[in-house]
């Protein structure tokens, strides 16, 4: 870990390179958490919301592939292609 930014909005881990890996902020929902790939690429977000929180998985290119999270009906799991089109919801 090179260095760790802390601004208004949260905290950004930055490794040798540059690039982020790990960001922890606020929103005016709730917090979330991000993990990014080599690439930049957003790879897992977590968050909370106004019904809860939530778990979202991308793959390598940044696309959703697996969702799980709090609706205010209750709970959701959506999984998505390789391409983001929703191929599973309940």
């Amino acid at each position: 870990m090179k260095q760790i930014n802390i601004n208004k909005e949260g905290l950004q881990f930055i490794n040798e390179e540059g690039k982020v890996l790990l960001e922890i902020k606020q929103t005016e929902k709730g917090g979330v958490f991000l993990i990014y790939n080599n690439e930049g690429k957003v790879v897992m977000s977590m968050w909370a919301g106004k019904e809860g929180g939530g778990l979202m998985i991308f793959n390598k290119e940044g696309r959703p592939i697996a969702e799980i999270g709090a609706q205010e009906k209750g709970g959701i799991i959506t999984l998505y292609d390789n391409k983001g089109n929703i191929i599973f919801e309940r």
